[in-house]
């Protein structure tokens, strides 16, 4: 009986279903490969074949059925019954209002109902931008901000935290994350994007740390790149221009006539020079002092760049920045379909990147090679891929290496990462509910050879894992409510966090979308500013500065490192006359002043006075309040905003985000052991002159003139050390590091620099943006960002005047980006846009600071799409040449015009 009613049951359900065929096209009538059928209500469906093409089965009708593809609008089709000619065409999505988007919630859904702030760049917009670098593709939209550090190397930031060497935006492509491993960086000309190859491009506004894990506070980009089935045959791009600009590349892609298996080849070239310096400028002229170095008659002699590990001379006579860049990629990938419901995608990259790079030491030549694997699956509800990428200097040749231009030292660190994730989405459908559930695994190995981590090399992994999830929940039919959490492990700080987030979408309708969302973002500080140890400059008879990471807590013992390397104890407080032994031995090791080579013989007629003893900063001789320095801990954001996405008219497209981000424990490269100083100690040496001329009258038996004279060179040279340390006898060492207080090199003190931790700021923001379709193929724009504060006192941060260093977010209060854009499918198309950044200051580490001017921009571009398939572009970044600097003491940046011609066939 019991078998009889389970046949009965299947039999009826088997008959209550019902089964749907078509076919689905673009507005062309070309059938739209791997477009998304979806039974509505429910996460079953499927995507059309190479045909385009179709099948589903589902409950009893009737039901509906949503049919989508990015770019174009969805549309909704009733089944009242079951059918073989069910024909649907899509029309092409101007707005993106219907679009489906994948990287707001690791989930597809449509653009309208995401809890973020999200936009498209669409695959025409693409093919007419610019195209000498693929990331200028999201220069347009709103709220971001690319930062040009050279000729091919540009940085995205987001919402209020800009970077120099790292970025807060986790930037992705295909679903793998292009960030550097462990160290926050994203380097454009050292990924495999290429112009020709890429579908879309999604810009996630705010935080994503609920689900893309630690470190994602400002935002997602995820450059989708094009599939062999929608997108076979091949194309080629040449491409010349200002700074001797050459540029070519090539994709070709193919599938057999099942539909089941496909493979894409993409590979690209390119080479130009670099902005450098400018020796008639008198900004440029001091910059590259510092980098050629100054001999002790003050004449640039130019520097060699050493191995710190051995002394050995790896680059001679280094003078100037390098004057070109190059690089090049090869991509391949191949793709299994056995099934409507199954992707196998198994892909990888060789990247060689050669050209200068910045960051907050300062300038630097990268030359390293790139490569990653990757292997995806996509089956029904169910996600899961793994990737491994690696960075590695070229060869062993260390005249090849990375190094540091204002450090004279090698600089680099090879890495290795490896990923992996699964995530499944379910429906709920008794809450109406839909469910994301997923865990993953971070996994960073870096070596430096100890040239950058030095004594924590062996000690340098940097490893995170984490789970997730996020529900969206239909209260009403206007009405969803979005819930997530990440928990993640710090196998590096034995700690965990719990990243939670909220939200609410109230669709007005189909055309106007509210939200209001809470998220909560941890990071953590990067593999690098846990491990380096790392010696920054050393400027003879100055203080060597060494740079400590934070990864254990700092403390000072008390004692005081002497400049001749002696150590006096705890609660010691030198006076005139120890003062006076400890610099005139030190002249006396580093062989100055051989007049002083008896200090002792000196000592008797040197007052043992007090000296009026206060802690510095050794660099700059302001106060400074010792304490310990904090081992490595979580940063934390917290984000409320209130966002609104609309449609009017069918014409214009609004999107307006009003965000308040509170920030706490964030880390600043800062001076970390303080000198003990007497500000007067150079006048008290001058002052000396009658008592040592006369002990050399009677000690040496000197005449009275010949005595002081060289009693006035002695005490002239100690009063000139003496206004170098700024009054400083020694420093605090730590006691738990053999570095930095007990490291010295070349026979100098050593002053350390650390990442303290600090801090906790508030701040509101303001993103707007405004775009209006003239016509379908004529578009223009206005994105305005608004912060509303950049710098942080001491006091902004809750504590007293003066006790902590500022912080400062390193971007304009306001930037405005407006243009107008003319994009038909064939014949003549054109751009233009302006851009305007209101002046600011920088202080990005020891280097770049000083007053950022206002800028004021013109882009342009005009081409001719030809109807077989040929597409030429000249595109003219910068127009009338108004040069400008990223950060204080950059190179100045100019125009750059570009001719490229396109072939697809």
């Amino acid at each position: 009986m019991l078998l009889i009613c389970l046949l009965w049951l299947t039999s009826s359900a088997l008959q209550a279903q019902t089964t749907v065929s078509g076919n689905v096209t673009d507005e062309n009538g070309e059938p739209l490969i791997s477009a998304t059928v979806k039974i509505e209500g429910s996460t079953k469906g499927t995507v059309t074949d190479i045909n385009g093409d179709f099948t589903i089965s589902g409950s009893t009708a009737p039901f509906n059925l949503e049919i989508s593809y990015v770019g174009y609008k969805t549309q909704t089709v009733i089944v009242n019954s079951a059918t073989t000619a069910l024909n649907v065409s899509l029309d092409p999505d101007n707005l993106l209002g219907e679009t489906v988007v994948v990287s707001a919630s690791r989930a597809a859904e449509k653009i309208q109902d995401a809890p973020a702030s999200i936009s498209v760049v669409d695959a025409k917009t693409i093919a007419n931008q610019p195209t000498n670098n693929p990331i200028l593709a999201i220069q347009n939209e709103n709220g971001v901000q690319l930062d040009r550090q050279g000729a091919n190397r540009i940085n995205i930031t987001m919402r209020g935290q800009a970077g120099l060497f790292g970025t807060s935006a986790f930037v992705m492509m295909d679903y793998r994350s292009l960030v550097g491993a462990g160290i926050n960086t994203f380097a454009a000309q050292q990924s495999p994007i290429s112009n020709l190859d890429i579908e879309t491009v999604e810009v996630v506004r705010g935080p994503g740390g609920a689900l893309y894990g630690p470190g994602v506070t400002t935002g997602v980009v995820h450059f989708i790149t094009k599939d062999p089935f929608r997108h076979p045959g091949a194309a080629v791009e040449v491409a010349y221009g200002e700074l001797n600009t050459i540029k070519m590349a090539g994709r070709y892609a193919w599938h057999n006539d099942p539909g089941t298996f496909g493979f894409k080849i993409v590979a690209q070239y390119q080479r130009s020079d670099e902005w450098t310096f400018d020796e008639n400028d008198p900004i440029d002229a001091a910059n590259l002092a510092q980098i050629r170095g100054v001999n002790a008659a003050g004449v640039e002699t130019g520097v060699d760049v050493r191995d710190p590990r051995t002394g050995e001379v790896t680059r001679e006579d280094v003078r100037n920045l390098q004057n070109y860049n190059e690089n090049w990629s090869v991509l391949g990938a191949v793709e299994f379909r056995p099934n409507a419901d199954t992707k196998i995608n198994v892909n990888g990259s060789l990247v060689r990147s050669d050209g200068l790079f910045w960051q907050t030491l300062g300038e630097g030549r990268n030359n390293t090679i790139d490569y990653h694997g990757q292997v995806r699956l996509q089956w029904k509800g169910l996600f899961a891929q793994v990737f491994y990428a690696a960075n590695d200097q070229i060869g062993d040749d260390l005249n090849d290496y990375n190094f540091l231009y204002r450090n004279d030292n090698l600089s680099f660190i090879n890495r290795e990462q490896f990923e992996a994730q699964v995530q499944y989405t379910f429906d709920i459908a008794a809450i109406n509910t839909q469910m994301t559930v997923g865990i993953e695994s971070r996994n960073t190995y870096s070596d430096s050879e100890t040239v950058v981590y030095g004594l924590n090399e062996d000690d340098d992994n940097f490893n995170i894992h984490g789970s997730y999830f996020q529900s969206k929940t239909a209260l009403l039919d206007k009405l969803d409510l979005v819930l997530a959490a990440r928990f993640d492990y710090y196998n590096h700080l034995e700690q965990s966090s719990f990243a939670p987030r909220a939200g609410l979408v109230y669709k007005i309708n189909p055309k106007h979308t509210v939200r209001f969302t809470y998220n909560k973002a941890y990071a953590p500080n990067s593999a690098l500013e846990n491990n380096i140890d790392f010696l920054l400059t050393s400027s003879p008879p100055a203080f060597d500065i060494w740079l400590t990471g934070n990864k254990r807590e700092l403390t000072f013992d008390g004692s005081i490192r002497t400049l001749d390397g002696n150590l006096l104890p705890a609660g010691s407080t030198p006076n005139l006359q120890e003062a006076f032994v400890i610099y005139a031995n030190y002249l006396t090791a580093i062989g100055i002043f051989p007049a002083a080579q008896n200090p002792a013989a000196f000592a008797a007629v040197v007052p043992t006075t007090d000296l009026n003893y206060s802690n510095i900063d050794p660099t700059t001789g302001n106060p400074f309040n010792p304490g310990n320095n904090p081992a490595s801990d979580l940063r934390e954001e917290d984000t409320f905003e209130i966002g609104y996405k609309g449609i009017f008219a069918n014409k214009l497209s609004v999107s307006l985000d009003v965000y308040n981000i509170r920030r706490r424990n964030f880390v600043g490269v800062r001076p970390i052991t303080p000198a003990p100083a007497d500000a007067t100690l150079a006048a008290q040496f001058l002052g000396l002159a009658p008592n040592i001329s006369a002990a050399l009258q009677g000690g040496l038996g000197l005449d009275a003139a010949t005595a002081a004279a060289t009693a006035q060179q002695v005490l002239g040279g100690m009063a000139t050390f003496a206004g170098i340390y700024n009054g400083a006898v020694g420093i605090f060492p730590h006691s738990e590091l053999p570095a930095p207080g007990t490291r010295t090199t070349n026979g100098f003190p050593v002053v350390g620099f650390g990442y303290p931790q600090f801090g906790d700021i508030n701040y509101f923001g303001v993103d707007l943006g405004l775009k209006y379709f003239i016509r379908p193929d004529l578009n223009i724009f206005y994105n305005h960002s608004w912060l509303s504060q950049t710098i942080f006192t001491s006091v902004d941060q809750g504590e007293a005047p003066n006790s902590t260093p500022p912080y400062n977010l390193q971007m304009p209060p306001n930037r405005i980006r407006a243009g107008i854009s003319y994009e038909p499918e064939t014949g003549l198309f054109a751009n233009a846009q302006y851009q305007f950044q209101e002046q600011f200051f920088s202080d990005v580490g020891s280097v770049f600071i000083g007053d950022v001017e206002e800028r004021h921009l013109f882009n342009a571009a005009v081409g001719y799409n030809f109807d077989f398939g040929l597409s030429v572009i000249l595109d003219a970044q910068n127009v009338f040449n108004q040069e400008y600097r990223t950060y204080a003491n950059f190179p100045e940046i100019g125009r750059r015009t570009t001719l490229t011609a396109r072939f697809t066939f």
